[in-house]
Formats: structure tokens, C-alpha cells, sequence
């Protein structure tokens, strides 16, 4: 009975040990994949910014315009789905300059829509930061982006957006514009950069577009 007890004895350790190297193995394989995973969409998110600036460089060569974006003059988008594209700004000047981007709702389609419940139905700021530092209201924001932002000499900058309405934002076509505005000091970078238009029409580049609200 003493052997058959000591056998017992030895088995569990020797099964808590397997178990252990086991998880051991899961683990490393677990980080090694995580690790992976991470590496592979962070060079991803590069190669495809970096062909987004590409091609969004071309077409400002081709096109001569100073601001351009990925996507055409009218989007088509779910409410509350977010949908993602890109911008692209050309600095002409011989020195870094610091831009800022506002996108504005101008106006709906259908009468008796808003832009914003809180905010009226008309010229509405819905991302970004004007001339003025102006920045949306709460619950305003349709557009998540880079607002302000230094580009080098002869550059084009290339920033992500995302597109999102929510709220009391009603599905119909609405009237968009972006505005671009350059800052009046050159050589400067956003952090040193104080002086801007002084009037909200003073701007770089406008474009406008259509948001169709489903």
C-alpha cells in the first residue's frame, strides 16, 4: 500500500508539470500572435497612408487645386456608421506653414431638416477649427480630423478622417463645404503660429460636397 501510495504521490506532480509547460507554450504562442497581428496593421495603416499620399499628390499635380480628398462630391452614409477617407493639403510657399481645415454643414435639402438640433439648420460648424480657433459644438461633430497641422515646404500633408452622424441628425442630402485657411506667418510651426485671416472668407482653398444621410 505504501508503493501504490507513493506512485499516486509522484503523478500528481509530474501532470501539474505538463500542464504548466502547456500553458506556457499557449502563452508565448498567444504574445507572438498579438505581436504579429499589431505589426502587420501598423504597416499596413503606413503602406496605405503612404499610398493614399500618392495618389492624392497626383491628383493635385494634375488637377492644380490645393486641397483634394479621397473621396468624390457626394458620399453616401449610414447614420451612425462611421466612414473613413482622406484629405490632402499642398503647401506652395518656400517655408513650413501651419493650415487649418472646418468642415461646415451649409445647409439640408428638405425643408424643415437641420444641420443641428442645438445649433439651427443652417452654416453650421461640424469639424475641424476655423480662422478664429472656433471649434464645433457639443454634439456637433461630424467629422473627426486633424484640425490644425504644419506642412513643409512645396508639400502635400495627408491626413485621415472619419465621417460619423448620429443624434438628431435626420437622413436626408445636405450641403457641405471645407474650408482651408492658411496662417499669415510663414516658417512657423502651429505652435508658434498666432496670426490667422481675420475673416472667415479669407481662405487657402473651399471645396464643396454632398452628404446623403440614409
Amino acid at each position: 500500500m505504501n508503493v501504490f501510495s507513493n506512485k499516486k504521490g509522484l503523478e500528481l506532480p509530474i501532470t501539474a508539470i505538463v500542464v504548466l509547460i502547456i500553458a506556457i507554450l499557449f502563452l508565448s504562442l498567444a504574445g507572438m500572435f498579438i505581436k504579429t497581428l499589431f505589426t502587420g496593421g501598423t504597416e499596413l495603416l503606413t503602406s496605405e497612408l503612404a499610398k493614399m499620399k500618392e495618389q492624392l499628390r497626383k491628383n493635385i499635380e494634375e488637377s492644380g487645386e490645393l486641397f483634394v480628398m479621397s473621396e468624390g462630391a457626394e458620399m453616401e452614409i449610414k447614420k451612425g456608421a462611421p466612414k473613413k477617407f482622406y484629405f490632402g493639403v499642398r503647401n506652395t510657399a518656400s517655408s513650413q506653414v501651419c493650415y487649418r481645415v472646418a468642415v461646415r454643414c451649409l445647409k439640408p435639402f428638405t425643408s424643415g431638416t437641420q444641420c443641428s438640433a442645438a445649433s439651427g439648420a443652417e452654416n453650421v460648424l461640424v469639424g475641424g477649427k476655423d480662422n478664429s480657433g472656433t471649434v464645433p459644438a457639443t454634439g456637433d461633430q461630424w467629422f473627426k480630423l486633424l484640425d490644425e497641422f504644419s506642412v513643409p515646404a512645396n508639400e502635400v500633408y495627408v491626413s485621415p478622417v472619419t465621417l460619423q452622424v448620429s443624434g438628431n441628425v435626420k437622413p436626408d442630402t445636405y450641403l457641405m463645404e471645407v474650408s482651408v485657411y492658411k496662417s499669415n506667418e510663414e516658417g512657423k510651426s502651429c505652435a508658434e503660429t498666432s496670426n490667422w485671416p481675420s475673416e472667415a472668407g479669407e481662405t487657402y482653398q473651399n471645396k464643396r460636397f454632398h452628404i446623403i444621410v440614409g
